[in-house]
């Protein structure tokens, strides 16, 4: 029986797909500098934070472009979200720079996250050009609503379950180096879990 049941998870976890690279280069960048920074005997603090910032800027750079040819694929021109959340990270990152809080960082990634679950619940709600951005349907590939929904709906919750786990670190105290381990893990677990309920919860007929 139990040599069932591991088949039945092998088969399961070997069927999500990889992370996209686009994904994994924001936690090794924050890791990367967390490490590289305390090497340099920068404080435990500041090296938290200034890694973080990079981290920001690196997810935007790289996902600026792709997300101006979105917005046009999907019929709009007008750039003012973009423009708004470069301002926004822009922002952000003089507030953390300034604080040098690691508490602070970690607030402004939960906010991040917030932002992005809103998003997915509009969507999810009905909005027709974050369904589009979100899940794609074309006449060649057409997929139907409902589990256009539930995708958005999976999309609040992986937000949601990573905010959970940043405040958590923050009222629990827990070392910055492990803060760091955690953070830079979490995504990769939160990836495959949201995969694996994809699998168990959505037919592959509706694709």
């Amino acid at each position: 029986m139990f040599g069932y049941y591991a088949k039945m998870l092998w088969a399961l976890l070997s069927s999500v797909p990889a992370i996209s690279p686009q994904r994994i280069w924001p936690l090794l960048v924050f890791l990367m500098g967390f490490v590289s920074l305390r090497n340099l005997a920068m404080d435990e603090n500041t090296a938290f934070v200034f890694a973080a910032v990079i981290a920001q800027v690196v997810v935007v750079w790289r996902n600026l472009p792709e997300a101006a040819a979105e917005l046009r694929r999907v019929g709009s021109e007008n750039t003012t979200v973009l423009n708004l959340g470069v301002a926004a990270t822009i922002a952000a990152a003089a507030v953390q720079l300034w604080m040098n809080d690691p508490a602070v960082t970690q607030h402004v990634l939960s906010v991040s996250c917030l932002v992005y679950a809103l998003a997915m619940l509009w969507g999810a709600l009905g909005h027709p050009r974050i369904r589009e951005l979100v899940v794609p349907s074309s006449n060649g590939r057409p997929v139907p609503e409902e589990p256009r929904t539930h995708l958005l709906r999976l999309n609040v919750m992986a937000a949601l379950t990573l905010v959970v786990v940043n405040e958590a670190m923050v009222l629990a105290h827990i070392d910055l180096a492990m803060r760091v381990s955690i953070l830079a893990v979490v995504p990769l677990l939160i990836h495959v879990l949201y995969e694996v309920t994809v699998i168990l919860t959505l037919p592959l007929e509706d694709f």
